[in-house]
C-alpha cells in the first residue's frame, strides 16, 4: 500500500514539474520542439491542407487573367493607331478641344444659333457640329459660320447615317431635307453676320477674365 501511494505521489510530482517547465519555456522563448507552442502548424485556408496539383477550375481562371498589353476576360490586345475604331488618319490629334480658340468657336456657334438646336429647338444637351468636317476644310475649323448647334441625339443620328469624318455642308443639307422637312432655324449658305468671329469671342472672354481678376 505504501509503495502504491509513493508511486502516485511521484507521478503527480513529475506532472507538476513538466507543467512548470512548459510554462517556463513559453515565458522564456524556448524554441525546442518539446514546447507545444513551437510545434509546426499546417496552413489552414478554409479546408484541409492538400499538397497536390491545382484543380482544373483554378487553372482555367488563371489562364483568363490578362497579360501585359491586354485587358478584359477575352484577352484581346489593345487597339492603337490605325487599328483603333476612332482613328481618323491622325487628324484627331490636332483637335485640342480645351484650347481658347476652340472654346471661343463653340461660344460663337452657340450665339449664332441662339443657344438652341437648329432642327428641334431644344435647349439642353447641345453640341457643336462642323458643317464642313475638321479634316475636309482645315481653313474653316474655327469659322463660326461653319458650325451649327444640335442636340446630342440629332448629332449622333447624322453621323450614323453619313459617318464620322469627311463630312460636308451638302451632307447636312441632305440630312435636313430628308429627316426634318428642310426646316432649319438658320441660313446654312449665303451671307452671315461678319461680327461673329472666333477672334471676337476670344477677346470678349479675355476681357471678362480681366474684369473678374480685378
Amino acid at each position: 500500500m505504501t509503495t502504491k501511494n509513493s508511486n502516485n505521489n511521484s507521478n503527480s510530482a513529475d506532472n507538476v514539474e513538466n507543467a512548470q517547465s512548459n510554462l517556463v519555456a513559453g515565458q522564456t522563448g524556448d524554441t525546442s520542439e518539446s514546447c507545444p507552442s513551437n510545434r509546426p502548424r499546417r496552413p489552414y485556408r478554409g479546408g484541409p491542407y492538400r499538397n497536390e496539383t491545382p484543380s482544373r477550375s483554378t487553372l482555367w481562371r488563371r489562364s483568363r487573367r490578362p497579360g501585359p498589353g491586354q485587358r478584359g476576360a477575352d484577352r484581346r490586345p489593345r487597339r492603337r493607331g490605325p487599328e483603333h475604331g476612332n482613328w481618323v488618319h491622325g487628324q484627331a490629334q490636332t483637335r485640342n478641344m480645351g484650347s481658347p480658340e476652340y472654346t471661343a468657336w463653340q461660344e460663337g456657334v452657340h450665339t449664332r444659333c441662339n443657344f438652341r438646336c437648329v432642327l428641334t429647338g431644344e435647349t439642353t444637351d447641345l453640341v457643336c457640329h462642323h458643317l464642313n468636317g475638321w479634316n475636309v476644310a482645315p481653313e474653316e475649323r474655327y469659322l463660326v459660320a461653319n458650325g451649327v448647334v444640335l442636340t446630342r441625339t440629332v448629332h449622333n443620328q447624322f453621323h450614323r447615317i453619313f459617318g464620322a469624318g469627311n463630312n460636308t455642308l451638302g451632307q447636312f443639307i441632305e440630312f435636313v431635307n430628308n429627316y426634318y422637312n428642310g426646316q432649319c432655324s438658320i441660313t446654312l449658305d449665303g451671307n452671315h453676320d461678319p461680327s461673329l468671329t472666333t477672334e471676337y469671342f476670344m477677346n470678349a472672354r479675355a476681357t471678362r477674365a480681366q474684369k473678374l481678376g480685378n
